[in-house]
């Protein structure tokens, strides 16, 4: 076992969800509690109360958690459990998938029967999904059991909730251990380390960074390879497919002493080009000159296409989340602030975006325009792996662009991910 491993397998979680009438700590009161033990990355215990909360269940509550009044009649008051609810809990960390209500709500329960609050650490799956997929634009449990192919059912249930929080901190520690995590903190603190979109890798780690590339080499991801000097100083940026440049190419592209590469993942040939030419200004002159030319060279550059640039004004890419796509504004292809959205649920809202007449920008550096130009080469030799848009939308095309966007989604929803990580 890896010492990474065996740092996460070491660690003894309890998981809890709360179900409640309402969310002021001072009125309202707990109807339902799960909880779940986690001990070496496997569930070994749960334990469930339905509770008497005394009080009237506001009827919203009562349809979204499928529980009646009458259901809670004959159950026992929070102070009849509370000692094995604490027994249960023990010394472990707590997990709740917004720990921000759950650990506060239950602190004002024992509060309110004279007990001392939770002296536990906790951590919450919510923020953790969020540093860890960073880009996801909906992450309830809900959503998050559909992304990793979990079987989900009797959401709002407290115990179904907390089995489904304790699934997902499992594969959230066995990215931890993949990703070689050094310190018990760093589970609490995973920002800008763990994102399972791309990893860190030292240039002294030659043959672990062999071993990165044959990988990736043999996937149908999209990446963009990203290399940093000693002083931290961007020396390349290299979009790549195993379609585009084979492994040896790929290594005769890589710049001299470099000390870092950041190896991510894209959602499309389109956007790797496009992270590319954001950073195109910040990359050593001859090692950018050089990316450009091979990219020329593999992507078969065809000016004749450049007239059919100004028939859109707005390209939709699939991102590498299911669900997920981006719009870009083609007069200005940029993902340095990405417009990210989630379907169905924000389909409207993206429509609305394009809808909005806008100013567009000009593109005053030649260098910039030049891979914009291959960009849109790009996409307009492949059609089937974009969807392109007049900003002339009016509020009866909300349909049809509902339409294109369910079925170009349909076809490009990348359901490996993140089942598949870096």
């Amino acid at each position: 076992m890896s010492d990474a491993r065996a740092l996460v397998s070491s660690l003894n979680f309890c998981c809890i969800d709360l179900e409640t009438t309402g969310g002021n700590h001072e009125n309202d009161k707990i109807f339902e509690i799960g909880l779940v033990r986690i001990r070496n990355l496997e569930i070994t215990d749960s334990l469930e109360f339905r509770i008497n909360p005394e009080i009237n269940i506001p009827i919203y509550v009562q349809k979204l958690t499928s529980t009646k009044q009458k259901d809670l009649k004959d159950k026992p008051l929070i102070e009849d459990v509370i000692d094995e609810i604490l027994a249960f809990i023990g010394d472990d960390i707590l997990v709740a998938h917004n720990a921000a209500f759950d650990v506060p709500f239950f602190n004002s329960v024992l509060t309110r029967l004279g007990r001392d609050k939770l002296a536990n650490r906790s951590i919450c799956t919510h923020i953790m999904t969020k540093h860890l997929l960073p880009e996801i634009q909906k992450s309830n449990l809900t959503y998050l059991a559909n992304l990793f192919n979990i079987d989900f059912k009797n959401a709002h249930r407290a115990l179904s909730d907390t089995v489904l929080t304790a699934q997902i901190l499992i594969k959230f520690l066995e990215i931890f251990a993949v990703k070689n995590i050094k310190k018990i903190n760093q589970i609490y603190y995973p920002k800008n380390k763990f994102e399972m979109d791309r990893i860190h890798l030292d240039a002294k780690d030659t043959s672990f960074i062999e071993k990165k590339l044959s990988e990736i080499s043999q996937t149908n991801f999209y990446y963009c390879l990203s290399f940093k000097g000693a002083q931290g100083s961007l020396t390349s940026v290299i979009p790549y497919h195993k379609d585009l440049f084979s492994l040896v190419e790929l290594k005769n592209l890589f710049p001299k002493d470099y000390q870092k590469v950041t190896i991510q993942l894209q959602g499309s040939l389109s956007q790797a080009l496009i992270v590319f030419k954001d950073y195109f200004l910040n990359i050593e002159k001859e090692n950018r000159d050089f990316v450009l030319k091979s990219l020329y060279q593999k992507l078969n550059y065809e000016r004749d296409l450049e007239s059919s640039y100004s028939k859109f004004n707005y390209v939709l890419l699939p991102h590498i989340i299911k669900d997920h796509f981006i719009i870009l504004n083609s007069k200005n292809l940029s993902l340095r602030s990405p417009k990210i959205f989630k379907a169905p649920g924000q389909v409207k809202k993206s429509f609305h975006l394009m809808s909005k007449q806008r100013t567009q920008k000009p593109r005053k550096n030649d260098e910039l325009r030049k891979i914009e130009d291959l960009i849109l080469n790009s996409i307009l030799k492949h059609p089937k792996k974009s969807l392109r848009f007049s900003k002339k939308l009016s509020p009866e095309d909300l349909k049809n662009y509902s339409k294109q966007l369910g079925e170009f989604l349909l076809t490009h929803t990348n359901d490996d991910y993140p089942n598949y990580h870096l």
